[in-house]
């Protein structure tokens, strides 16, 4: 009797997705900790790792998530000054499972000719400033994070790959190892670097010093 009470209550728990039950922590390259069971919204596990151009380390995060951040695949943003920050998350969703090992590809940091407004900031929102792009960040991205009261907690821009961009603007969840939502995503194409400066001119010379220019190297042909 009592482990056919104990099948029906885990088959309660497993329909309503509150069986789920995941490592939580946070650490340099990885982490371990005891597994705790996840909010109802969040069935599978993750394991994401966060690499920032203005952090020395790369950091580990396995948590409850949403199986659609690792649809993404690795996200990876140029956001101003040349800096950079990048994701990538592997998922599961069965009871107590562990989620695969996440791998960082190596970032391709060659500029593709386009441009954004770039920034980031943690404080609200930032003054952004011209960003090259680099590989295959072909869009411009402009988004914030909101608190439980719908206050501008952080913000950022920068460039981002098409398909990422567009992802973002129906994900419920928060991306770079941060709780708060990402909300009001805005993405419009990158546009094309200018050149500073334009090629010279060719020289010209007025009609009368053209016939003499002319003259002269008659004249030393002849001689």
């Amino acid at each position: 009797m009592k482990f056919l009470l104990g099948l029906f209550l885990f088959s309660v728990l497993l329909t309503t997705g509150a069986s789920i039950e995941c490592e939580i922590c946070k650490g340099v390259n990885n982490c371990t900790s005891e597994r705790q069971i996840c909010p109802e919204e969040y069935y599978a596990c993750s394991s994401s790792l966060l690499e920032n151009s203005k952090v020395k380390d790369v950091y580990m995060a396995k948590e409850c998530a949403h199986p659609e951040i690792c649809l993404f695949g690795v996200i990876t943003m140029t956001d101003g000054n040349g800096s950079h920050i990048r994701q990538v998350a592997t998922c599961c969703e069965e009871y107590a499972c562990n989620p695969a090992a996440p791998i960082l590809p190596e970032r391709n940091t060659r500029a593709n000719g386009k441009i954004c407004p770039g920034c980031s900031s943690n404080k609200g929102d930032c003054s952004a400033a011209v960003t090259e792009c680099i590989g295959s960040e072909t869009y411009c991205v402009s988004y914030v994070t909101l608190s439980e009261k719908n206050v501008v907690i952080g913000s950022r821009k920068g460039c981002i790959r098409e398909g990422t961009c567009t992802h973002l603007k129906t994900f419920d969840g928060g991306i770079f190892h941060d709780v708060n939502h990402v909300k009001n995503v805005q993405c419009t194409p990158a546009v094309a670097a200018t050149t500073s400066s334009s090629p010279p001119p060719p020289l010209s010379f007025p009609l009368p010093f053209g016939f003499l220019l002319l003259a002269l190297l008659l004249m030393k042909l002849l001689l």
